[in-house]
C-alpha cells in the first residue's frame, strides 16, 4: 500500500499528512530520501516505508537551512533518528538516494 501526500512542497501540509496517516503503514523500518523522487516529481521526495506500505511525502527536504529541512528534521525526531538541522542541511542537494534504517528493537 502507498499514501502519497499529493500536496507537493508544502512542509507544514506534509507533516500534517505524516499526522494523520504514520499509524497505517505499520511498524517504520525506514526513510529514503531522494531528489528526484521520481520521472514524474523531479524534485525533494521522502519514502517512509513501514511493514504494512509507504507513505510519499514531498514538503521535507535537505541540502539547506530552510523550512522543508526543519520539516525533516522534524519527521526524524517522531521516528526516533538522532540528527540535528545541521547534519540534515549539510547532506547533498543534487542527485541523491539515502536510505535511513530505524533501529529494530
Amino acid at each position: 500500500m502507498i499514501i502519497e501526500d499529493y500536496e507537493k512542497g508544502v512542509t507544514n501540509v506534509s507533516k500534517q499528512f505524516v499526522e494523520e496517516n504514520l499509524h497505517k503503514i505499520g511498524k517504520v523500518i525506514k526513510v529514503v530520501l531522494r531528489n528526484p523522487f521520481s520521472d514524474i516529481w523531479k524534485h525533494y521526495g521522502v519514502e517512509i516505508v513501514g511493514t504494512k506500505g509507504s507513505l510519499y511525502v514531498y514538503g521535507f527536504s535537505w541540502g539547506y537551512g530552510g523550512e522543508g529541512c526543519r520539516g525533516l528534521l522534524w519527521l526524524f525526531q517522531k521516528l526516533g533518528l538522532n540528527y540535528t538541522l545541521k547534519q540534515i542541511s549539510q547532506l547533498p542537494q543534487k542527485t541523491i538516494s539515502t536510505t535511513f534504517y530505524l533501529n529494530s528493537t
